[in-house]
């Protein structure tokens, strides 16, 4: 099973139904798409390379964001702080 777009459908971002010959390259009046063919690890590759490219490192470990210690407050905190502030609900 296909994935990925044809080619021209890929170019031109629109949707491809992965016929031999797609719908899209039918009314443009083509014979034949040319479907990619990345195994999964090339496509990971390809996605690695653009990430770098945006300034990323794809080898970090660190999928969630963490603030940096000391910086959030609790939101007890903050009540007492309003409560202490003579803040009234």
């Amino acid at each position: 099973m296909q994935s990925q777009a044809c080619e021209p459908c890929a170019k031109r971002n629109v949707r491809c139904d992965r016929e031999e010959p797609c719908s899209n390259c039918k009314c443009r009046k083509q014979d034949c798409c040319n479907y990619p063919e990345l195994s999964p690890t090339d496509r990971i590759e390809k996605f690695e390379v653009l990430v770098r490219a945006h300034g990323g490192n794809p080898d970090d470990d660190v999928a969630v964001y963490s603030p940096p210690p000391n910086t959030c407050r609790s939101l007890c905190e903050a009540a007492n702080e309003l409560s202490d502030n003579n803040y009234r609900w």
